[in-house]
């Protein structure tokens, strides 16, 4: 056969490594300046779907026996806690806060993260991997945190919940509802926040027969 997912993610990592190091002009001022990237990837083998993931992208799999996070299931109460504790609205300002670019520096250099990226602990045992049975005509959907929010940080839908509307209406109407919900709470006071809204990807993939 091809390939591993494992395969797959590493030459990724090697591919993000050589580009850092051809690229870059000068030495990171600290750790926080490293590029770093959550992801997650699925391959599907011999009726296995693999899958693989660092930071906080989601996955999710709908079988007939219903729908299981492959991932962890999204939980964002730290980074809730975190922004609250900044201040009430912190999120909302035009331009970042001071006090939220050192709270962030201070996590984008924590040992240990798991994430794509260029430091010494940002390779490829840093990332998790799962692998799950599936059949034809299962889904999968894949997200990055932004889109995850409407579970964890907005409490719109359960994963169950999620996949069900999404099958009824579609990713594009799943972006405009998330969207609404952070325009509703532009202040960022309902929904304590780093910022009014993220990047929110999501992929709808289905098993073939």
């Amino acid at each position: 056969g091809g390939a591993t997912l494992r395969d797959t993610c590493g030459a990724v990592f090697a591919a993000v490594e050589a580009r850092y190091a051809r690229e870059r002009r000068r030495d990171p001022v600290a750790a926080w300046e490293l590029p770093s990237a959550a992801f997650a990837a699925v391959q599907l083998t011999d009726g296995r779907l693999e899958a693989a993931w660092a930071a906080d992208c989601a996955i999710l799999w709908r079988g007939v026996a219903g729908t299981t996070w492959v991932t962890p299931t999204p939980d964002r109460a730290r980074e809730s806690a975190d922004a609250a504790a900044l201040g009430d609205g912190v999120g909302a300002a035009q331009m970042r806060d001071p006090a939220v670019l050192e709270d962030r520096r201070i996590a984008r250099s924590r040992a240990g993260r798991r994430v794509l990226g260029v430091a010494a602990e940002a390779s490829l045992s840093s990332i998790s991997t799962a692998e799950t049975r599936v059949a034809g005509g299962d889904d999968v959907l894949l997200m990055s945190d932004g889109f995850a929010a409407l579970v964890d940080a907005y409490g719109a839908y359960d994963g169950p919940g999620l996949f069900a509307a999404v099958a009824e209406r579609g990713l594009a109407a799943l972006a405009v509802e998330l969207r609404a919900i952070e325009r509703d709470d532009a202040a960022c006071r309902r929904f304590p926040r780093f910022k009014a809204s993220d990047d929110a990807t999501a992929l709808w993939l289905r098993i073939a027969a």
